[in-house]
């Protein structure tokens, strides 16, 4: 009877720790194809890691992505904040060199989030089965805008680009660093064909190098007649030879010199 209370125990205790064991393993583990990694996993905790994460496909193209069909109102992703503060909901972007567990400060040109726009192009790849290719047409992302980086401090701008394709992205529209707005085809530049500071108003930014006598020429980097009034043309333009302010009436050319 001792033998077998003192089995009874044994078992008791093993069981025990089992137990113990159990709950603080993993509760879910997904391996993949070799056996050898895990792809998907949830602890104890509800804590879930994966390599990728599909909603409504079985081939994510990225960490997370979402596929639907459905055309109704109730579709895409929602963040909803519910609570008696004045806390909104929130999406955060974060960027840092090197890894995760120990980041270091991005440098100048990174960008730290970016929102694309993408369309299927009618084309596939060559992969087995082929894949459909998208590419973007317009994109809006916050990026630093060439001011100095330093500890602590990021300066960053807010830039749109749109076009038709990836290789004809175009920067239509900045708000700097410094809090400035800057309109028209920037070209990947910090001047445009307006900006708009605190102090300064609107004013007509574009420079020519060089004299320029006649209306109805092109100035460089410009696609656009001088005097032509279309949207997105030059009306008005600062001669660095000259150091003239400039525009066309007509075919005539009005200048005047900046004291």
């Amino acid at each position: 009877m001792r033998k077998m209370m003192r089995a009874i125990a044994a078992v008791l205790a093993v069981s025990a720790m089992m137990a113990g064991s159990a709950f603080a393993a993993d509760k879910l583990i997904v391996k993949n194809a070799a056996g050898t990694a895990d792809v998907f996993k949830v602890d104890d905790t509800g804590l879930t890691t994966a390599t990728k994460l599909g909603l409504g496909t079985t081939n994510p193209k990225t960490s997370f992505h979402n596929a639907e069909s459905i055309a109704t109102a109730a579709r895409g992703i929602m963040a909803a904040q519910h609570n008696d503060t004045s806390a909104g909901a929130s999406i955060v972007f974060r960027k840092s060199r090197a890894t995760e567990a120990v980041p270091v400060q991005p440098i100048a040109s990174d960008y730290i989030g970016l929102f694309q726009a993408q369309f299927f192009t009618g084309a596939w790849d060559t992969a087995t089965p082929p894949a459909p290719i998208y590419d973007r047409a317009a994109q809006f992302g916050f990026r630093n805008d060439g001011a100095s980086v330093s500890a602590g401090s990021f300066p960053t701008a807010v830039m749109f680009q749109t076009g038709d394709k990836t290789v004809n992205l175009k920067e239509g529209l900045r708000v700097s660093s410094e809090q400035n707005v800057i309109v028209g085809n920037l070209g990947g530049t910090a001047t445009g064909d307006m900006a708009a500071t605190a102090t300064g108003g609107f004013l007509y930014i574009p420079t020519v190098n060089g004299a320029l006598s006649t209306c109805g020429t092109i100035p460089p980097n410009r696609t656009a007649t001088v005097g032509d009034l279309n949207p997105g043309h030059v009306p008005v333009w600062f001669d660095t030879a000259s150091s003239k302010i400039c525009t066309c009436q007509g075919a005539t050319l009005k200048c005047a010199v900046l004291n």
